[in-house]
């Protein structure tokens, strides 16, 4: 496993969108509001993803690694998002499918 330097892991913080540098903040300070991160809007979790396809994460995580699936550029310890209009087509191609 990689070890993240602390210059590494500040770098990755102020060069994340606003969201994800307030909930970097709070997880750091303890202050982690109830749902806070899962609350980027446009945006779907793996779990939500997952759920809405009708289908399991590891299916959701299999076309992230394929590249079917692109989620957004997280931070260190950051929980993958996906946009929800990547997802939208990402599931209509897939029900095409037999």
């Amino acid at each position: 496993m990689e070890t993240i330097t602390t210059d590494t892991l500040l770098k990755a913080i102020l060069d994340a969108p606003v969201e994800r540098r307030k909930a970097a903040l709070a997880a750091l300070t303890g202050k982690v509001e109830e749902h806070g991160e899962d609350a980027v809007e446009g945006t779907l979790t793996i779990s939500q993803a997952a759920t809405r396809a009708k289908t399991s994460r590891p299916t959701i995580y299999r076309a992230l690694a394929a590249g079917v699936l692109v989620a957004l550029p997280l931070y260190p310890g950051g929980r993958p998002k996906i946009r929800e209009e990547v997802f939208r087509e990402w599931l209509h191609g897939r029900q095409g499918v037999a």
